[in-house]
């Protein structure tokens, strides 16, 4: 069984890492239909995701469309098939995870 998260287009519920790289909800068809932003260091692509089959993203993770996305608050939800091995984070927790990794006074 995947991960599933929801994604909202608004901040901050429109994101989440697999382990350092940024992936950003980045249009809405509809329900099953929608496009993520994969932000990878050399090149940023956009990958269009549905209900009909997994798209591969990055290597070994998957993401498919899921059902029962909130759609009056327009969202989505993001099934994610990956190995345990990859850390997968929302972006609000990622990004809270760094800066409780920063030095104090920096």
């Amino acid at each position: 069984m995947g991960l599933v998260l929801e994604l909202y287009p608004d901040e901050p519920y429109n994101d989440f890492f697999v382990d350092d790289i940024r992936v950003e909800l980045h249009e809405i068809r509809h329900e099953f239909c929608f496009k993520l932003k994969v932000y990878t260091p050399a090149l940023h692509k956009v990958i269009e995701v549905t209900d009909q089959r997994a798209e591969e993203i990055l290597p070994q993770v998957r993401v498919s469309a899921g059902t029962g996305a909130d759609i009056k608050r327009h969202g989505v939800k993001v099934v994610i098939e990956a190995p345990r091995r990859i850390n997968i984070d929302r972006g609000i927790v990622y990004r809270k995870k760094k800066e409780q990794q920063q030095p104090a006074g920096s």
